[in-house]
């Protein structure tokens, strides 16, 4: 990829489907697509900080900005707000990142958990906690990773059907002393 050329300001996220449909974002409504042969602007609805970017094809595009604000791209030269199915205030969510699993779009959203994009409303996963990342695999899990319940680091996975957790604890080379 070629660096941003006509395009400042710090890039936090970016995803592509294509070479020729990428899309990068950042803050003060950063919002960059490259075409296969240059990065150009692209219209961005509002001037937040976007965190998270995801896009299914040149016409299915999601980003996520902070203080909850999520939008989909339409297809059609505009970008709709996400609506939320959460009892908690949305200005402490903060979308980090995007992963399709089966079709779904689900937004890891740190200290809010994982949320699944109903059509245009994000709904929380029950039981969801801080959770740093996600990523779907090739052999179709979705790997969740962060604090999961009351204590300590988790990974875990969904398989369509249920989630399965797993406690990790460091394993230090020898000689290595944990940090306290």
């Amino acid at each position: 990829l070629r660096i941003f050329s006509t395009i400042c300001g710090p890039s936090f996220a970016i995803h592509g489907v294509s070479p020729e449909c990428i899309l990068a974002v950042g803050d003060a409504g950063l919002l960059a697509k490259w075409d296969g042969q240059a990065w150009t602007n692209f219209k961005a609805p509002t001037r937040s900080n976007f965190r998270s970017v995801w896009c299914q094809s040149e016409h299915e595009m999601v980003v996520g900005a902070e203080s909850g604000r999520v939008w989909l791209w339409d297809g059609a030269a505009r970008w709709q707000p996400v609506t939320y199915a959460f009892n908690g205030p949305v200005e402490r969510i903060n979308c980090l990142q995007f992963a399709q699993h089966d079709g779904v779009l689900y937004a890891a959203c740190g200290d809010e958990g994982v949320f699944r994009l109903d059509g245009s409303t994000l709904t929380h996963v029950t039981g969801t906690k801080f959770v740093a990342s996600l990523a779907s695999t090739h052999i179709g899990l979705l790997g969740v990773a962060g604090r999961w319940g009351k204590d300590g680091n988790w990974l875990t996975r969904f398989d369509g059907k249920q989630w399965t957790c797993q406690k990790i604890r460091p394993r230090y080379p020898a000689g290595d002393v944990e940090d306290s």
